[in-house]
C-alpha cells in the first residue's frame, strides 16, 4: 500500500504540497500503526533537517509571490514533512532498509513515468511556445522537462540490474522520457543523462574491472554497441516510421539550431556570475530587479540572502557526503548504490541549471523525500557496516 501512495503522489495529479502532506500523514500514522510501531521523532534530532527547515523558513519570510502563510507551508513545512516521511520509511526498518528504499524509488519512477506518458500525449504536435502539463495546463518546457530527471537518473541502475522485469519496465519508461524530452527540447535533461551515465560508468568499471575486462564481457559490450549503432544507422538512412524526420523537426534540434536559443547556455552561465555577485550586493536578499538566476541555490539567495543559502548548502552537502559513503560500501546492494549515485547527480545537475524554487517545486519535494530515505539508511546501517556486520539483504 505504501508504494501505491508514493506512486500516486508522484503522478502530480494534485498539487505537490497537498500530496506530500498526505503522504507524511500516511507514513507517520497509518503505515507505522499498521506495523504496530510507535510514532517516533528520530529525524528531528539530526542537524540537517533543521537546516532544511530554517532555510525554508527564512526563504518564505521574504518570498512575495504568495502570502506569508502559504509560503511557509510550501517552502518550510512541506519539504520538512517530506524529509521526515522518507526517513521514517527507511530509518526504522533494521534488516530491510535498503529493500524498502528500492521499492519507494521504484514507486516514484512509476508515478513520474505515468505523468510523463500523460504529458507526452498532451504535447504531441505542439510547438515549443505552448507546452502543457496534463494536470496544470500551460507550463514552460524547462519546468516540464524536470519531470524526466528521476527516470534518467535511474538509467545507470537500469544498465547493471540483472532483473529482467525491472530492465524491461525501465527501458519502456526511459524510451517514453526520451521521446518526451525531444518534444520539449529540454537540453538540460540530455546533458544530465550523458554526464551521470558517464560518471556511473566510470565508477562501475573502476570497481569491477580495475585489473582487466573479461574477453566475454568485452565481446558482449562491443556486440551490443554494434547492434545499437547499426540499428540507428538503418533507421536514419531509411527514415523508418519517419523517425529521422520527426527528430529533425523536434524542438530539441530546433533549440540547437536557433541562434537565440543556442546562446542561452552562455546566458545561463553568465547568470551564475550575477547570482554570486547578488549575494554580495544583497546579503539579506530582496533583489526585486532580477527574476531568477536559473540556479536553485542562487535563487534562494536572490530572495532571502546568504544565511538560507548557507543552511541549504550545508544540508545538501551533508546528505551528499552520506550518500557517497553508502555508495562506497560494497556490502550494500549494488542496484541501490548506483540508483542513489545517479539520482543525486541528476538532481544536482538539474538544480544547477533550472529555477526549481520558482518553477517546479515538486522536484524539490521529491529531492527532500529521497534525502530522508538516504539519511534513514545511513544512520540505520552505517554503524553495522563499519563493524563489518552484514545481514542477508546486503548482498
Amino acid at each position: 500500500m505504501l508504494e501505491i501512495v508514493i506512486a500516486l503522489v508522484n503522478i502530480d495529479a494534485i498539487a505537490a504540497m497537498y500530496g506530500y502532506t498526505v503522504m507524511f500523514l500516511y507514513v507517520m500514522f497509518l503505515y507505522r500503526y499498521g506495523k504496530r510501531k510507535r510514532i517516533l521523532v528520530n529525524p528531528m534530532i539530526h542537524i540537517p533537517v533543521w537546516g532544511l527547515a530554517f532555510s525554508g523558513f527564512l526563504f518564505a519570510l521574504r518570498y512575495t509571490e504568495y502570502s506569508m502563510v502559504v509560503s511557509l507551508v510550501v517552502y518550510c513545512m512541506v519539504p520538512t514533512l517530506a524529509f521526515i516521511a522518507g526517513y521514517t520509511i527507511t530509518g526504522y526498518q533494521k534488516e530491510s532498509a535498503v529493500p524498502a528504499a528500492k521499492r519507494a524509488l521504484g514507486a516514484i519512477a512509476v508515478g513520474c513515468g505515468i505523468h510523463v506518458g500523460l504529458n507526452l500525449y498532451q504535447n504531441l504536435g505542439i510547438d515549443r511556445w505552448h507546452t502543457k502539463d496534463f494536470f496544470q495546463g500551460s507550463m514552460a518546457a524547462t519546468n516540464l522537462g524536470s519531470l524526466n530527471i528521476l527516470i534518467f537518473s535511474l538509467v545507470p541502475c537500469l544498465l547493471i540490474t540483472k532483473n529482467k522485469k525491472k530492465k524491461a519496465a525501465g527501458l519502456v519508461l526511459t524510451a517514453i522520457s526520451v521521446i518526451y524530452a525531444f518534444i520539449l527540447g529540454t537540453r538540460t535533461q540530455f546533458y544530465a543523462l550523458a554526464i551521470l551515465t558517464a560518471v556511473c560508468g566510470f565508477f562501475y568499471l573502476r570497481t569491477y574491472y580495475a585489473k582487466r575486462v573479461p574477453v566475454s564481457t568485452a565481446v558482449k559490450w562491443i556486440g551490443t554497441a554494434a547492434v545499437v549503432i547499426g540499428a540507428a544507422v538503418i533507421v536514419c538512412r531509411m527514415d523508418l516510421f519517419e523517425i529521422r524526420t520527426k527528430v529533425a523537426e523536434s524542438n530539441f534540434i530546433y533549440r540547437f539550431l536557433d541562434p537565440d536559443t543556442a546562446a542561452s547556455d552562455h546566458y545561463r552561465f553568465q547568470l551564475i556570475g550575477e547570482g554570486i555577485k547578488n549575494l554580495w550586493d544583497y546579503p539579506l536578499g530582496g533583489n526585486k530587479g532580477a527574476s531568477y538566476f536559473h540556479n536553485y541555490w542562487l535563487d534562494i539567495g536572490r530572495v532571502s540572502g546568504v544565511v538560507p543559502v548557507f543552511l541549504m548548502v550545508m544540508f545538501d552537502l551533508t546528505v551528499v557526503v552520506h550518500m557517497f559513503r553508502l555508495f562506497r560500501q560494497e556490502r550494500i546492494d549494488r542496484e541501490f548504490r548506483y540508483a542513489i549515485l545517479g539520482l543525486y547527480l541528476g538532481f544536482l545537475l538539474n538544480f544547477f541549471m533550472e529555477p526549481i524554487m520558482d518553477g517546479y517545486v515538486s522536484l524539490f519535494y521529491r529531492f527532500t523525500f529521497i534525502n530522508g530515505m538516504v539519511e534513514g539508511v545511513y544512520y540505520g546501517r552505517t554503524p553495522a557496516i563499519v563493524r563489518g556486520e552484514e545481514s542477508e539483504y546486503e548482498r
